[in-house]
């Protein structure tokens, strides 16, 4: 089962929701198109469930813009990873073990 996320906050709210029942995998990565000038953010968690609740993959995708040069990709990618740490400390905050990673 995959879960789609819209909303980091509404993200934060299930993780602790699910913390008393659930084993918790958090990553966080930057990534980017195939063409290379769309870049986001992704948050990926993997909820090992320990009581009869269905297993699921949650994740949420935050899309920081999109450029059509070499320059403008550059800063985008800069700016990922910004948001991408900005949104590991979020969530090291709320209690959560986060790992993190790259993917060009």
């Amino acid at each position: 089962m995959e879960i789609v996320m819209q909303d980091l906050e509404d993200l934060k709210k299930l993780l602790e929701e699910a913390k008393d029942r659930v084993t918790l995998f958090c990553g966080v990565e930057t990534v980017a198109s195939e063409t290379g000038v769309l870049f986001g953010v992704t948050v990926s968690c993997a909820i090992e469930v320990t009581e009869a609740v269905e297993p699921a993959l949650v994740r949420y995708t935050e899309v920081v813009g999109d450029g059509h040069t070499d320059k403008e990709a550059k800063k985008l990618e800069e700016k990922a990873i910004k948001r991408r740490d900005e949104i590991i400390e979020e969530l090291k905050k709320e209690g959560f073990t986060v790992y993190r990673g790259l993917i060009g």
